[in-house]
């Protein structure tokens, strides 16, 4: 098949530069809002912002990582200044200067959601939350003057803000709410000042979504139809609006006026509109058009919810390269270094499918037809040791891509469906009948056999693969499957075993198993969603149940709570256990409990833990509810300096909701899967190597000033220790995990070490030539030159 993957109340500024440890990758073709400055076109997503020249065709990425706070935006405006104001989910306003590169952030309205952004004369007025925020320009920065929330009938949410006939008009949820726009002059706390616009005064619903003022008509698209206000500042519905067949006014979802005509949308539907000649349809989408825009050489352009930009001079949208959504709640990278990741969640019907990225770009996933389409809801991606990818569903089955190239599903649907694969360029669908189809191989769940859910898979220590059939009719929640000589598992059903509740597995009488893991024992860890964990220790004997056992811990045993998220164990034989409520660790005898830390330096950030990931060097990755946390490799839970903690404050993490992590066992770089992107470690704990060969100095020559720079080995084996000696072999400094700088910072951490340029009285050298040496207690070393110039 074609489909197979070949391969705050002040403000704080900071530079639009990159963060080398740090990338972030993102969905922005979910189009939130657009507009235009500087001869391009900038536009707002919920992956971050984007910038488009119409005539180079050049496009340039903004998010966290190179400057701006936060990515899932809501709105953008541009102001007299150069500047551009955006802002989103979080209520932080990030102000961009074009000119100077630089991004300035305020915080007064933090934690409420904007959802529109107006600039007229000097003034910001803010659609979030529950009201509306206005800022001043004071020639230098926006000052806060107010958040206006005392209105006379208090909405639930508001969508929209314009300026018209020298009064300022809301759109919310409970009608059009109007004041006085001259704050010099009004204070529009003041309740009475406020007018609340209804069906009761002439507009054709309560439910305002965009507001558009041209000339001396004030637009206003409701969600059942469009209405306006006119000069004497009373609401009409228009009577030429588009309906249905029974009759009724559709909704009227955007409005945008340019070169003295009024365009609207209804959804998906793309018109213009006379109060003469009514309504001219021009184009129908697939998705919803979410905003209008116009560039500097006054053409339309719409923006797309999943499908990007457009302009009607184009025959197709434009549409960034990138993964079908934001959320990462799985992700891991192939033998091939492609790149997989879903959105599925557990008890989540409804998804995006999976994406991948290989040299190619990205590939997007979806499926559709009866019994097809819960395989979008894909919960578990897993790749065994022959290479086969194989894709966990939840309702649909198991999907795989086998190491030959074919691709088979195993579900017990006999409808057609199909597969349809988008990318940047083109989208493409095969039928699923060319692909293998394994019927009756699982059971589905009881009165619905067709309803197939497979939420986790691993391999054991016997080379079998254990397939968790969540909620399985025939009680088979645990099925263990043998390979063949080819590389795939054994077809034959007389050779599988099963596991269920006959066997001691109650797992709350349906099989809610959320992920598996094996000890160094051979025990089976079985996580659940609601009956805490099950120990299956089958004695080495699969075939022979009678020596079997099982045991259970929940929370009386000191579990944090009976909803299991992740389950590992590290090379210690320690079993770590991540719930709901907090981390737990299994030493073979009792269950500790890891109290969360909000700092990362004695526990994990937030003691929600999604996901455990263990890598080669045995550190521990906790992915939380607060960001990541590491847990040395070598160090007790309880050392002082055991934990590390990466946070959206303190990082590059686009973040703190991170769901997913995957750390590669060559390169050691970190893929951290999160509700708002996917974010690429690459730090001091993404260097570390298995020998020397990579290692890296810098900078070199080290030039010793003010700044207070430090000289940087990366690529290095874990625990190593360097020896830095003048050119006549005198030892100047070593640097040791054990030893830290002045500044406080580890001086060797992970794959990194790092030289402030003194030696160990904590003087300043003198400028020269220096030798290093770095080497590990099991004899592995290397050798280089430092030219230092002391300024």
């Amino acid at each position: 098949m074609r489909f197979f993957i070949l391969l705050l109340f002040a403000a704080r500024l900071l530079f639009a530069q990159s963060n080398p440890d740090w990338q972030t990758v993102s969905n922005m073709n979910e189009v939130a809002d657009l507009t235009s400055a500087d001869g391009k076109l900038w536009v707002a997503t919920s992956g971050g912002l984007f910038s488009f020249n119409p005539q180079s065709q050049a496009i340039q990425r903004f998010t966290n990582t190179n400057g701006m706070e936060s990515v899932a935006l809501r709105a953008i405006s541009a102001d007299d200044h150069n500047q551009l104001i955006a802002g989103g989910d979080d209520g932080i306003i990030q102000v961009y200067n074009l000119k100077t590169d630089q991004w300035t952030f305020l915080y007064n309205i933090q934690g409420q959601p904007i959802k529109d952004i107006l600039y007229r004369q000097d003034t910001l007025w803010v659609a979030a939350g529950k009201g509306l925020a206005a800022f001043f320009w004071n020639k230098a920065s926006y000052i806060f003057k107010d958040d206006f929330l005392n209105f006379p009938v208090l909405p639930g949410a508001v969508y929209c803000v314009e300026k018209f006939k020298g009064r300022i008009w809301l759109g919310s949820d409970v009608g059009l709410l109007s004041a006085p726009s001259d704050l010099s002059k009004y204070t529009i706390n003041n309740p009475g000042l406020w007018k609340n616009y209804a069906t009761t005064n002439g507009l054709p619903d309560n439910q305002i979504f965009a507001l558009q003022a041209v000339g001396d008509t004030l637009y206003v698209g409701t969600s059942s139809g469009l209405g306006w206000i006119d000069n004497a500042l009373l609401a009409y519905t228009a009577a030429n609006w588009v309906t249905n067949s029974s009759g009724s006014f559709y909704a009227c979802t955007n409005l945008y006026s340019l070169d003295k005509k009024l365009y609207a949308t209804n959804y998906n539907n793309f018109y213009s509109y006379s109060p003469r000649s009514g309504v001219k349809w021009y184009k129908t989408f697939s998705v919803n058009i979410k905003t209008f825009g116009g560039d500097d050489q006054n053409n339309l352009w719409l923006g797309l919810d999943g499908r990007g930009i457009y302009t009607p001079k184009w025959a197709n949208p434009l549409v960034l390269d990138g993964p079908a959504a934001n959320v990462f709640n799985a992700v891991y990278q192939s033998s091939e270094g492609a790149f997989w990741a879903a959105w599925g969640q557990s008890k989540n019907y409804i998804s995006k499918g999976f994406y991948v990225q290989d040299a190619q770009g990205w590939h997007n996933y979806s499926f559709s037809g009866s019994g097809w389409a819960p395989l979008n809801s894909t919960v578990a991606l897993y790749e065994d040791r022959f290479g086969n990818k194989w894709v966990g569903s939840w309702g649909a089955g198991l999907m795989v891509f086998k190491k030959d190239g074919g691709l088979a599903f195993f579900n017990n649907n006999t409808n057609a469906g199909e597969i349809t694969v988008t990318t940047k360029g083109e989208t493409e669908q095969e039928s699923i009948a060319e692909a293998t189809v394994y019927n009756n191989y699982f059971s589905g769940i009881p009165n619905n056999n067709r309803y197939v859910v497979i939420p986790a898979l691993k391999e054991g220590p016997d080379g079998r693969l254990w397939v968790a059939d969540y909620g399985a009719a025939d009680d088979h929640f645990l099925t263990v499957i043998p390979y063949n000589k080819k590389g795939f598992i054994d077809l034959d059903k007389k050779n599988w075993i099963y596991f269920g509740s006959k066997d001691g597995l109650g797992l709350s009488g349906n099989g809610d198993i959320s992920c598996i893991a094996f000890d160094d024992f051979g025990r089976v860890w079985i996580g659940t969603l609601s009956d805490g964990v099950y120990i299956l220790d089958y004695n080495h004997t699969l075939s022979k149940k009678s020596d079997d056992e099982v045991s259970h811990l929940l929370i009386q045993d000191n579990l944090y709570s009976n909803e299991i998220f992740s389950i590992a164990s590290d090379h210690d034989g320690i079993v770590w256990i991540g719930t709901a409520g907090g981390l737990n660790s299994f030493d073979g005898v009792n269950i500790y409990s890891h109290v969360g830390d909000p700092q990362g330096l004695s526990g994990p950030l937030e003691n929600r833990i999604n996901q455990i990931f263990v890598d080669r060097y045995n550190n521990k990755w906790f992915a939380t509810s607060g960001g990541v946390s590491i847990l040395r490799a070598g160090k007790s839970a309880w050392d002082s300096d055991g934990w590390l903690g990466f946070s959206h404050e303190n990082s590059g993490l686009v973040d703190n909701d991170v769901l997913s992590i995957f750390v590669n066992p060559q390169t050691a770089q970190a893929f951290i899967g999160t509700g708002n992107g996917l974010s690429i470690y690459r730090g001091s704990f993404g260097q570390i190597r298995a020998d020397y060969s990579q290692i890296g100095i810098g900078p070199n020559p080290y030039r010793l000033n003010r700044s207070n720079g430090k000289f940087i080995f990366s690529n290095l084996r874990l625990n190593s220790t360097i020896k830095i000696y003048t050119i006549q072999g005198h030892l100047v400094r070593e640097l040791s995990p054990s030893v830290g700088l002045s500044d406080g910072t580890r001086s060797v951490d992970g794959g990194r070490a790092y030289w402030d340029g003194k030696d160990s009285e904590g003087q300043t050298v003198s400028s020269g030539i220096y030798l290093y040496m770095v080497f590990t207690q099991d004899g592995q070393s290397a050798a280089g030159k430092i030219a230092v110039i002391r300024e």
